[in-house]
């Protein structure tokens, strides 16, 4: 990639993930082509920005960009990053990707683009709670897993869930309904689940109530109760497609604090799968 005076390369980031950018280069004289000079520009990126990750050369000077590299090093976070060249401000997209924790964009000069993986990327995503765990007694959300409940979720992706919820209180008799949904940073660009759920205050055999949620938020699954005792056995499967990158929390809500904490019970587990932007394939 050759630059001329007014043309730099700069760094389109989406997220606070932490982006290193290296990026070398020499100098020629722009008429005769003698080796002037060169060096390498190094960029510490941590938020959702445009940064001029290479300068433009100086007036009768050619810069040529000989090899980039931008890394994503934050342990949880994605970045979707964009490579653009800036020709006296108007500017010109070279390339674009999602850099997940670790991975990392390469640019070699006269053959192109590659992208870097530290491990081959996730498809599935899954918690299972191996021991009880004590929610809240609240009316306001709260996650599944009462420690580390949510999952990280990239952007323009589409993850398929299921999952179940096994909580039990022993004590509380404040009359209150039970409501699924999902809390999270991630914003959302459509989302279908159909949630079930036991009807009454017992593990024992009893029917299931089920209702289709077309958004994330809380929505009632289960009648009012008032036993100290009660029993919630509830199922999740649905689909969500994720706009802009965050966290993504399976949750629930009672009406009124029941006056007693729940217990979310070992077997509690949600499971998603990653399928890539774009996925459904060509249907005519």
């Amino acid at each position: 990639m050759i630059l001329v005076n007014g043309d730099k390369v700069q760094l389109v980031t989406s997220s606070a993930a932490n982006i290193d950018s290296d990026v070398s280069y020499i100098d020629s004289n722009d008429t005769t082509g003698d080796f002037t000079g060169g060096g390498a520009q190094k960029t510490a990126i941590s938020s959702a920005i445009t940064t001029d990750v290479l300068a433009t050369p100086a007036a009768g000077r050619l810069r040529h960009m000989k090899m980039g590299t931008w890394r994503n090093k934050h342990a949880t976070l994605a970045n979707d990053i964009t490579v653009v060249r800036d020709v006296s401000a108007t500017d010109y997209e070279l390339h674009k990707v999602t850099l997940a924790p670790g991975d990392c964009l390469q640019y070699i000069g006269g053959i192109g683009f590659f992208t870097l993986t530290v491990a081959a990327a996730a498809k599935e995503f899954w918690k299972a709670l191996a021991a009880d765990a004590t929610g809240a007694d609240t009316a306001t959300q709260q996650p599944w897993f009462p420690s580390g409940g949510a999952v990280a979720v990239e952007a323009a992706t589409v993850y398929e869930f299921y999952g179940r919820l096994h909580t039990t209180r022993a004590a509380g008799a404040t009359s209150h309904t039970t409501g699924l949904g999902f809390a999270g940073t991630a914003t959302i660009t459509a989302f279908g689940a159909q949630y079930n759920c036991g009807e009454g205050d017992v593990a024992t055999l009893a029917d299931d109530d089920s209702i289709v949620a077309t958004s994330v938020a809380d929505l009632q699954v289960k009648a009012a109760s008032t036993a100290t005792t009660e029993v919630i056995k509830a199922q999740v499967m649905g689909l969500v497609v994720i706009n802009a990158a965050g966290t993504f929390i399976p949750s629930f809500k009672y009406s009124a604090a029941p006056g007693g904490a729940p217990t979310v019970k070992a077997g509690t587990f949600i499971h998603l799968t990653k399928y890539a932007p774009n996925p459904q394939g060509t249907w005519t």
